[in-house]
């Protein structure tokens, strides 16, 4: 027959179970991820603690749309004639009293600037099959419209040494004949300031065997065609479309 234990040895065993009791509890309570809250209050603000982060972010997340859409409508810029934004004497700085007066002349120390036309080129270059060659503008003004190639007239340059230069730097085409088509006033806005421009425009002929090749931050497409009303209607200044029916219309005359 088995021994009973003696009251010593019960009372240890008590001892042992108690304080591993109360061990785990301590562990616990130390731990409260690792058990359920049980009161209602606890409850309540675990679950706030646990929201504010997403708060937060959906914050950021409102505030980054707003400056997105913000950004995303450039400012308008105001479009004026050059001679209004003559606001100070380009010589001695006194300011204009009159802006849009033409001539400017200053009162102070007597300066005067006409605001004469600045001087541009264009080539309307023509294939074998009478096709004329349209470039589509890379950049503003008339950014994705359809244009001609062609450019402003540098300092101490002739119109024709413009134009070789202009169409090589845009194309790479060497020109091996042109034309006086005709000429016409044209208006040019950049920076929010417009200013007056006379165009020259020349029917050119390039090599059969010259091979294209863009400069990109100038245009970014070319074809060969006869103009409809889908590209004239799409062309970046009215001066260029001018131009282009006036060939239209010397090109239907010739085929007679």
């Amino acid at each position: 027959m088995k021994k009973k234990p003696s009251a010593a040895t019960v009372k240890k065993s008590a001892k042992k179970s108690a304080s591993r009791k109360s061990s785990k509890k301590s562990s616990r309570k130390s731990h409260p991820a690792a058990h359920p809250v049980t009161d209602t209050s606890e409850r309540k603000s675990a679950t706030k603690k646990a929201k504010k982060p997403v708060k937060k972010k959906t914050a950021k997340k409102s505030a980054v749309k707003s400056v997105r859409k913000k950004s995303s409508k450039p400012a308008k810029r105001s479009q004026e004639p050059i001679e209004n934004a003559f606001r100070f004497c380009p010589s001695c700085q006194t300011p204009n009293q009159n802006p849009g007066e033409i001539p400017f002349r200053c009162d102070n120390c007597g300066f005067a600037f006409f605001f004469g036309p600045v001087a541009a080129v264009g080539a309307l270059i023509v294939n074998d099959a009478q096709e004329l060659l349209l470039v589509r503008r890379a950049r503003d003004p008339g950014k994705g419209q359809w244009g001609l190639p062609g450019g402003f007239v540098d300092r101490g340059e002739s119109i024709e040494e413009a134009l070789h230069r202009e169409v090589a730097e845009e194309t790479e085409l060497t020109l091996t004949e042109l034309e006086l088509l005709t000429t016409g006033p044209n208006n040019y806005t950049y920076a929010g300031v417009t200013a007056d421009v006379i165009d020259l425009f020349f029917v050119c002929k390039v090599s059969a065997k010259a091979k294209i090749q863009l400069e990109p931050t100038e245009l970014s497409e070319f074809k060969w065609c006869v103009p409809t009303k889908r590209e004239l209607n799409n062309m970046a200044f009215p001066s260029n479309r001018i131009a282009v029916e006036q060939w239209m219309r010397e090109r239907k005359k010739n085929a007679k």
